[in-house]
Order: C-alpha cells, then structure tokens, then sequence
C-alpha cells in the first residue's frame, strides 16, 4: 500500500513499480510529483498486493494465508487448528498458487481439494472439444495409466516432459489427455498446476480419485 501511494501522481528515472522504503525516502522530492490530479485505481492496487504476495517464500505465505485457512475450516470443522502434516503440505502447496494469488484469503478456496475430496463435477466437464464421454473416459484410462509415474516424477519439467512423449505417442493432443485428469483429480477444469497437485496428493490418493470419476462417468453412459 506505501510503495502504491508513494508513486500516485510521482515517478522516478527507473520507471520501476516496486521500491523498498528505503528506495522510496531516498527518490522523494517535491520536484518529482506531478500537477495533474492523481488516479486511485484499484486494479492497479491489486497488481501491486500480487507481486508482493509473489515476493514471499513459501513458509511466510503460508504463516500469512493461515488464519484465513482456519476460518474456512480448510484443516476440519469449525476452524480447527492444522496437525502437522497439515500445516506441512498447506506451506508445500503454496508455489502452487503463490503466482496465481490477488488477496490472501483466495488461497483455502484455490487448494482445498488437497484436504478433502472434491465433489465430482458434471459429466461435461470432463469432456474435450469435439470429444464426447466415452472419449473422455478412454482419454481418463490412458492417463489413468501414468498417473504413478506423474506423481513419482522429480520436477515438473521432468513430468511435462514425460507426458509429451506419452500423448505423443498415442497419437492424442496433449489438452485433451489432461483435461480429464485434472478434474478427475482436483475436480474442476481451471486449477493449479497439475503436475505439483499429484506430487502433493501422492500415487495412491490420486488414483483413487481417477477411479472414481472413471466410475462416475461410465454409470453416465
């Protein structure tokens, strides 16, 4: 909020938008403000509230998005405190969404799937353009079967790579392979980063869920 305020109707020879209050004390002149009346503009705000969150480490985001973890009851009813492990895998999954982040108290919403499972969406929502559901539930097979490998992988680079070479050799566009895998593992179409997801969810849990979206999705044949 300070470095937003300190260049409304300012700017400096870097044409930077990110100071340090140092920075700032020592840039500041009268000779340096503008005339013309300043514009608050709240998206501006909020870009600025995202790089900041994108500046912290992964154990200070967490400290910061953890009360509002609580409130949702993200760790169990009532806004219970985290065990442990809990508290562990909630600061492991923040690179997941540290990029995607505007205001703290979106992070619980963005990974709750990684505490509980989600509800299955409709049957649609797996399906890839110009594909129909038994596509979809073949498509789901296919990546049903790598899923351990996904989960075991050391990177996401090592990961995208794996898959590449997978729809590539079956002959199928990589979106449509993973469409059905996401949801099926985080329930919905638009998540975090997939491969970190299965990593974070581990082999077994995830295959779990591929199942029963398989199930799910032939009883809706």
């Amino acid at each position: 909020l300070i470095n937003y305020v300190a260049l409304l109707g300012a700017s400096y020879e870097e044409g930077k938008d990110i100071y340090s209050l140092k920075e700032l004390e020592e840039r500041f002149s009268l000779d340096k403000l503008n005339k013309a009346p300043a514009i608050f503009d709240y998206k501006k705000l909020e870009w600025y509230n995202g790089q900041y969150i994108r500046m912290k480490s992964s154990a200070e985001l967490a400290k910061l998005c953890l009360p509002w973890a609580i409130e949702a009851s993200l760790f169990g009813a009532d806004g219970a405190q985290p065990t442990e492990q809990q508290l562990a895998l909630f600061t492991a999954a923040m690179p997941l969404i540290k990029e995607r982040l505007v205001f703290l108290n979106e992070a619980p919403a963005k990974i709750a799937y990684l505490f509980s499972e989600p509800p299955l969406p409709a049957a649609e929502e797996f399906i890839p353009k110009k594909a129909d559901i038994t596509r979809a539930i073949e498509l789901l097979r296919l990546g049903k079967s790598f899923t351990e490998t996904l989960a075991n992988a050391a990177d996401d680079e090592q990961a995208e790579q794996f898959i590449k070479e997978q729809a590539e050799q079956h002959g199928v566009k990589l979106g449509d392979l993973m469409m059905p895998l996401r949801v099926a593992v985080t329930g919905a179409r638009v998540s975090p980063p997939l491969f970190g997801s299965l990593r974070l969810l581990g082999a077994q849990l995830s295959l779990q869920r591929i199942e029963c979206a398989l199930e799910f999705l032939e009883r809706s044949l």
